[in-house]
């Protein structure tokens, strides 16, 4: 075999793996990706420690009624509108940089994270109740269940804001994006 035999037999062996590769990249423009990621961390932070700084206060205070579950659900449910709107701005103007649509794009928006939010709301206290049988995790149970679970958001989230929320009409000319 010669060693131009070779290189081609190599780079036929890789060409379905980076066919793929390449197809999945194609859906993604350039750099938009990596901003998805940046904003995405930055939306992960700000909503976890919203989470975290209302379960702190709902704990502090013994709300609702001193009970763990509650208390965890409770964060939940308050720090989530407050994340989906700040999520919803860091994306529109940062990484799909979509102009106008502000009310659909937010409502399509909170679609997203609403078929997500009905699950973690249920998988939330389960997993926490998971956590506790891990010893020392008591008092941590409840943030690092809601870290696990941000974790899964993170990938479902994009394809739902490209696909659904951001998704420019394909009647409608690139000018129409920033």
């Amino acid at each position: 075999m010669t060693s131009d035999e070779t290189k081609s037999e190599t780079k036929g062996a890789m060409t379905p793996k980076s066919g793929i590769l390449n197809r999945l990249m194609s859906h993604v423009p350039p750099g938009q990706f990596l901003r998805y990621l940046v904003v995405g961390g930055w939306n992960t932070a700000f909503g976890y420690s919203t989470f975290a700084g209302i379960y702190y206060m709902l704990h502090f205070y013994d709300l609702p009624a001193a009970n763990l579950y509650w208390q965890v659900s409770t964060a939940q449910i308050i720090s989530v509108p407050i994340n989906f709107t700040g999520s919803y701005l860091c994306y529109k103007f940062f990484v799909f940089k979509t102009k106008g649509n502000y009310l659909r794009e937010w409502l399509k928006s909170i679609a997203v994270y609403g078929s997500s939010f009905l699950p973690g709301l249920v998988l939330l206290p389960l997993l926490v109740k998971a956590l506790l049988y891990i010893p020392r995790m008591h008092s941590s149970a409840p943030y690092v269940a809601n870290a696990l679970l941000m974790g899964v958001v993170v990938f479902y989230s994009f394809l739902g804001h490209k696909h659904i929320t951001f998704k420019v009409s394909p009647g409608k000319p690139p000018e129409s994006r920033l």
